[in-house]
């Protein structure tokens, strides 16, 4: 394994032969606007570029191969027995199996990842706010075979609740799933009328939390995606724009 840049952040976890992070926009083979480290084929970059990033970021982590995932936006969590050639479609997912990096690509939505304590199961989820409202965190802990609280998560950057606003529609839309307690901690009235803060990490954290995850087994990066040009893709900022790559990988031995 190469070493892994200073500026990717990390999960802070001890959990023996787990490593989980996220990549960040510096260094890598796009150009403008996608300009770094993209590895996201759907954004119109050069696909050539895309490969020599995503090897690129193999050969960092230590990792046999990449499974992505066709992120749609939905519910759906695959089981991954073996790496995948034909990408799932799927907004979540678990294996046991070593080598194989799990991999969600974001540029403002929450990248949720998981790991058993015991090091022998991972999973990772992207948590846009249809996927929150629609309960993909929930459904990806209901899938792992390991009870929530023998589990430790990981928010990896994401856009905070200080820049993210929504409309009256989204509130309302959250509402019809979302508990009214959690909807009001994370919903602060925007710059006008029928606009809203919206902290999605938070509500992604109660999810976390109501589901049997110990509140201390839960760290957020608390980086902000949006807010920080230099490191991170954000498509509410720029529009077109590259991916972060989110990774966790059982280690080989």
């Amino acid at each position: 394994m190469n070493e892994i840049p200073d500026d990717w952040p990390l999960a802070p976890w001890s959990v023996p032969g787990v490593l989980c992070g996220t990549t960040t926009r510096r260094g890598g083979r796009s150009g403008p606007p996608w300009q770094g480290f993209n590895t996201a084929l759907h954004t119109g970059d050069d696909p050539d570029a895309v490969a020599a990033n995503r090897a690129r970021l193999a050969e960092r982590i230590g990792a046999r191969s990449l499974q992505f995932l066709d992120q749609i936006h939905g519910v759906q969590v695959h089981h991954l027995r073996s790496f995948a050639a034909e990408v799932p479609q799927a907004d979540a997912v678990w294996t046991e199996v070593p080598g194989v990096a799990l991999v969600i690509q974001t540029a403002d939505c929450v990248p949720v990842m998981v790991t058993s304590l015991s090091g022998s199961i991972i999973g990772a989820a992207h948590a846009g706010w249809r996927g929150v409202a629609s309960g993909v965190v929930p459904a990806l802990l209901d899938a792992i075979p390991v009870d929530s609280t023998e589990l430790c998560a990981w928010i990896g950057p994401a856009i905070s609740g200080r820049v993210y606003e929504v409309g009256d529609d989204v509130r309302m839309e959250m509402a019809r799933t979302i508990p009214a307690a959690v909807v009001a901690g994370a919903f602060v009235a925007g710059r006008s009328q029928g606009k809203w803060w919206l902290d999605l990490a938070r509500i992604v954290r109660c999810q976390l939390e109501s589901a049997g995850v110990g509140r201390a087994m839960i760290t957020d990066s608390g980086l902000c995606t949006w807010s920080d040009p230099e490191r991170f893709y954000s498509f509410r900022r720029d529009g077109q724009t590259g991916r972060l790559a989110s990774f966790i990988v059982l280690k080989t031995s």
